[in-house]
């Protein structure tokens, strides 16, 4: 907020002085003023260089609090920005097989992770919970002798391409595509 603050002044000071004037780095302002941005608080004019916009006018005038992370004061879900993560590209490969097995999804999504059967398995059995992904009956044929095969899922919810999020302290499912979060049960 101090942030906005500063930016919604006439002479409109550089981020170096705003950072001196709260006493923190440039490097800080500079972050906060992009997070302000990507909240439509702010425009970004040319590097370095920002201006408020009318809804960062309005939120001062409203005495609104902006906060940190992916809620803000009111509840609502902020945006993620798209990533390339491990769980990403296996809520792709989901999306791309419909039915599959925990190897499946790894062989897909795999760049190098440790322990990506146990992540994926992880993945898939939150998913399983919020109602995404359900059992399949039957079981593949495993390749090592005495197997019992391979469990086989399928993807019941595939709402679009941004790969739910799960929110272990809420105890939920966001997903980005709908807006919606889903309960773990």
């Amino acid at each position: 907020m101090a942030v906005l603050q500063h930016l919604a002044r006439p002479c409109r000071p550089p981020l170096t002085q705003i950072a001196r004037a709260l006493d923190v780095t440039s490097k800080r302002v500079s972050k906060a003023a992009s997070s302000l941005v990507d909240r439509g608080y702010v425009a970004r004019t040319r590097p370095g260089d920002y201006e408020i916009t009318t809804c960062g006018k309005q939120a001062i005038a409203d005495g609104k609090i902006i906060t940190s992370g992916p809620v803000d004061a009111s509840g609502n879900v902020l945006a993620r920005p798209e990533t390339n993560g491990f769980r990403d590209r296996c809520w792709r490969s989901m999306r791309l097989r419909g039915t599959f097995t925990i190897g499946d999804v790894v062989c897909d999504a795999v760049d190098g992770e440790r322990d990506a059967v146990t992540d994926a398995g992880r993945y898939i059995r939150i998913l399983k919970f919020a109602g995404y992904v359900s059992d399949l009956p039957g079981r593949r044929k495993g390749t090592k002798p005495g197997s019992n095969g391979l469990k086989r899922f399928h993807l019941d919810r595939n709402t679009g391409p941004r790969a739910p999020l799960h929110r272990s302290k809420l105890g939920i499912v966001h997903d980005f595509n709908t807006g919606e979060d889903f309960p773990c049960r």
